[in-house]
């Protein structure tokens, strides 16, 4: 009963992310649709902490369809709170800020493991734990 509960929690905030993109008139193709649907899904359920927006349209135009769609979103679903627009380097990402905290902390287990190798965000890190550090302070 609970997984049902769960899932219905999911699909909501599903129905509410396309009645706002509707809302919004951002255009999206059907593959673009599914694809910031199941993303969002991710992020939401814990599957990633960041992810990569390569489509639905061409900077600045996608940063503000992003953002007006979180902003809508974020009204009717409080599951979308956690998420935030990240620009680096003119690439656009969708994080979950406290998935992502959790996943470049320096005490994560994963790291722990393999302290051999540098993970990929290395070079990174200083500029994703500066934003990071204003975004968790606005929540």
């Amino acid at each position: 009963m609970e997984v049902a509960a769960a899932a219905g929690v999911y699909e909501e905030m599903l129905r509410v992310v396309e009645a706002c993109a509707a809302r919004i008139r951002w255009r999206l193709r059907p593959q673009s649709k599914r694809r910031l649907l199941n993303d969002i899904t991710f992020l939401c359920t814990g599957l990633r902490p960041v992810i990569l927006m390569d489509y639905g349209g061409t900077m600045p135009q996608l940063q503000e369809n992003l953002c007006s769609l979180l902003h809508h979103a974020r009204q009717e679903a409080s599951i979308l709170n956690p998420l935030r627009v990240m620009v680096m380097k003119d690439m656009l990402y969708l994080i979950h800020a406290e998935g992502l905290a959790e996943h470049v902390s320096p005490n994560a287990s994963c790291l722990q493991t393999r302290k051999r190798t540098k993970p990929w965000w290395s070079f990174y890190r200083s500029k994703i734990d500066l934003q990071l550090h204003s975004l968790l302070k606005q929540m």
